[in-house]
């Protein structure tokens, strides 16, 4: 984007030593500025142009607070900067004092110079610095030089918005030039496009539509308000699916990538200019339902690696800022989050229409969303797989159980597998009983490599698996790494070779159904704990294999006594060979389930379990009188 000179008619690196009768009357302006703003500015007498500019840009003033200071919201991204709620918290002590704070509180109107000094110092420094990096620095040290500017810009602009049509004059003024000032050296230093997608988007699309949106009449203004609009409208398009789900890749930082976002809607707001076209408000706010259930009770995003943003207070602004209706789930949820926040009782809500299901999938944005229902305490799973090893976020009740990479290691004979880039998506379902997803990568010859997703919307029950097939007839070694969430505990069961879990007040049991049950019998496959993370190793002779684990946490359930054990398959009337099918029965108590996968297509229907199947995947529960109960059958 191409930033043009604009609001000053030369590029004056020493804009401190400016009186603000000079500055008012360098300021260039459009022929279709007002005669009375122009007037002013030209007679140098900042109260006139002020009342002048108040009528003629008067949206941008005095409008309404959002809940918290959305400046706030990028804050992680410029961890370095200096801290703009001690600058907001200067200008207006109300806003989250300290004990000491209170006490010193200035409230007399006449002190709003001494309330303002530290951000408008803030922001003239940054000016003249900026100036001189881009003078007389090559283009990355001037990005440097700048990269501490946009909180502060934005904090000013905040507090303009809220607080400008009701200063003092000259309070009003000061703020209104060192807001200008420091927008226009932000926009004419180079901008670094190494940095994270998110601070692009506030310094190539935020920052520019803020300046145009602003400060209309202004010369180059009208250009800022469109490239500024362009960019973020195009960015929302590129890093979204077409209903909306965010690419895999901004998920890490997906709150800052929003921020820019949902305030830039703000400003066009409070200034009564247009961002969004009909669709593009439609695909933000298809995004926001989109970002709202992987929110936690503590606000922070799943999928987050370890980003410490309370994203509430964001999705909260969005949905109000985009008219998020009341009646929609997702604005249910930011309410139900709220009350459980708040430590009142929030009720399960199971989906009970295919409208209301909160897990999605995209193909495009390589991610899925696997949740059972809209409840803070869902059981929720959320996996990317846009790279060599699929990431995956599990909460078991709304407790974090699982977090980060899922790694794979392949060994058949003594060659080891080479993993590709990325997986593709061969199978999603979701229903009323379970979201169930399937990753594959396609190997040499006829090798597959699939990595298997259960989670049971009824049962408080997880199922990862990898399934090896149409690998040459030689030994298969399969290692498979589940990263546990900061925080969680795991003991292994000294009788079984269950692994217990604690992950906050949830108990949570992990049981891999492919080695024996009763650790007295010898076998040459692992389950284990190390480095925060469990490991499996499983082994078989033949062209493939099946590895389940599964994590079971119904409170019903978890001082049940568990067995499990591997099940013979038949295909007529002669047990199945080895890397064909496998099969597997979890009992825990009264409650029993069976697990099937084929390797091979069959010539006739197998029998495992006294079920007979031409289905490639079949996970089921039996009832009461012993009948399988199918949660998924897959072809």
């Amino acid at each position: 984007m191409t930033v043009p000179a604009w609001a000053l008619v030369s590029n004056v690196p020493d804009l401190a030593d400016f009186s603000d009768a000079e500055f008012l009357q360098s300021l260039a302006w459009d022929k279709g500025a007002p005669r009375a703003v122009r007037d002013a500015a030209s007679a140098g007498e900042p109260g006139p142009f002020l009342k002048a500019w108040r009528d003629y840009a008067g949206p941008a003033t005095g409008g309404r607070k959002l809940s918290g200071w959305a400046c706030l919201w990028s804050q992680a991204s410029w961890p370095d900067d200096v801290d703009p709620g001690r600058l907001l918290q200067a200008a207006i002590p109300t806003v989250k004092p300290s004990a000491k704070a209170r006490k010193g509180a200035i409230k007399a109107a006449a002190d709003w110079p001494r309330r303002l000094a530290p951000l408008l110092d803030r922001l003239t420094s940054h000016a003249a610095k900026a100036h001189a990096a881009a003078r007389t620095m090559g283009a990355e040290s001037a990005a440097t030089t700048d990269a501490a500017g946009p909180l502060t810009i934005l904090a000013a602009a905040e507090l303009w918005a809220i607080r400008g049509g009701s200063l003092p004059a000259g309070p009003a003024f000061a703020l209104w030039r060192g807001l200008l000032t420091a927008l226009r050296a932000a926009l004419s230093t180079p901008v670094d496009e190494t940095a994270p997608l998110d601070m692009q988007l506030v310094r190539q699309g935020e920052l520019p539509f803020l300046a145009g949106a602003f400060f209309p009449g202004l010369t180059g203004s009208s250009a800022l308000l469109r490239d500024g609009k362009k960019y973020l409208a195009r960015k929302l398009s590129d890093h979204t699916d077409s209903d909306g789900t965010p690419h895999a890749e901004l998920l890490p930082r997906l709150p800052l990538w929003l921020a820019p976002l949902v305030r830039a809607t703000w400003w066009s707001e409070l200034a009564d200019v247009s961002l969004w076209n009909g669709d593009q408000q439609i695909l933000l706010r298809e995004t926001i339902e989109h970002a709202t259930p992987l929110c936690r009770l503590d606000g922070r995003l799943a999928m987050g690696n370890g980003l410490a943003i309370d994203a509430f207070p964001l999705l909260n602004a969005a949905a109000a800022i985009l008219g998020l209706s009341t009646d929609q789930p997702a604005a249910g949820y930011l309410k139900a989050i709220a009350k459980a926040s708040a430590g009142k009782v929030v009720k399960s809500r199971p989906a009970m229409t295919e409208a209301d299901v909160p897990s999605t999938q995209s193909d495009w944005a390589r991610f899925a969303l696997l949740r059972t229902d809209w409840s803070p305490q869902a059981d929720t799973l959320a996996i990317t797989h846009h790279q060599r090893f699929p990431q995956m976020d599990v909460a078991a009740l709304g407790q974090p159980l699982l977090h980060g990479d899922w790694p794979l290691q392949l060994q058949i004979g003594d060659s080891l597998f080479e993993l590709a880039d990325e997986w593709s998506c061969v199978c999603w379902v979701s229903d009323a009983d379970v979201d169930y997803l399937e990753l594959q990568m396609e190997g040499p010859g006829n090798l597959r490599v699939e990595r298997m997703v259960l989670l049971s919307r009824r049962d408080h029950f997880l199922l990862l698996a990898d399934s090896i097939a149409g690998a040459p007839a030689e030994k298969i070694t399969l290692r498979s790494q589940f990263p546990l969430a900061a925080g969680v505990t795991a003991q292994a069961d000294t009788a079984t070779r269950e692994i217990r879990l604690q992950a906050g007040r949830q108990k949570v049991r992990a049981f891999p159904l492919g080695l024996a049950c009763e650790r007295v019998q010898s076998t040459p496959h692992t389950f284990a704990v190390a480095d925060d993370q469990l490991l499996l190793e499983q082994v078989a002779a033949g062209t493939g294999l099946v590895a389940p684990v599964v994590f079971q946490w119904s409170p019903e359930l978890v001082k049940k006594e568990a067995v499990w054990r591997t099940l013979t398959v038949s295909e007529a009337g002669k047990v199945a060979p080895a890397g064909t099918a496998a099969g597997f029965r979890l009992r825990i108590g009264d409650s029993q389930w069976l697990v099937y996968r084929s390797l091979k297509k069959p010539k006739e229907a197998r029998t495992v379990l006294g079920h007979h199947s031409w289905n490639e995947t079949v996970i089921g529960r039996f009832d009461k009188n012993g009948d399988l109960d199918p949660m998924l059958m897959v072809e």
